[in-house]
């Protein structure tokens, strides 16, 4: 499993972007990331955590190719790169319910800790800043 920080770029081109991304932890910067991919040429489609069902629904009327996932999980298996971006504090007890695949990318928009992928798909959240 790949294992990125997001670096949100001003020029991006649409080969660079997967066809279908998940969301795990629908707030406002993951929102405005999917706003923002939304309007690429061939947008990507987005498959949306449940988690935050307001913020989760009104995403999806907002953005023509986004769906709301029946889990998290869901989102995990139907997506080959999967953006976390759930505060701290929810991290470990979000992350320590979903299992990747090895060819996943992850792409953490998480503050204060990483995502860390085992080689069996297990993850925990480590804090890289203090509580």
């Amino acid at each position: 499993m790949r294992l990125a920080h997001l670096l949100l770029l001003s020029t991006t081109t649409s080969a660079m972007i997967p066809d279908r991304i998940g969301v795990v932890g629908v707030g406002t910067i993951s929102s405005a990331t999917v706003r923002g991919l939304s309007k690429e040429a061939s947008p990507p489609t987005f498959v949306l955590s449940p988690r935050n069902a307001a913020k989760s629904a009104a995403l999806a009327d907002d953005v023509e190719s986004a769906t709301v996932a029946a889990s998290n999980q869901a989102v995990v298996d139907a997506c080959e790169c999967v953006v976390v971006a759930v505060l701290p504090g929810q991290a470990e007890a979000v992350l320590s319910d979903l299992s990747f695949r090895p060819d996943q990318l992850v792409v953490s928009l998480m503050v204060g800790g990483r995502a860390e992928i085992g080689p069996d798909g297990a993850t925990a959240f480590k804090r890289t800043t203090p509580a």
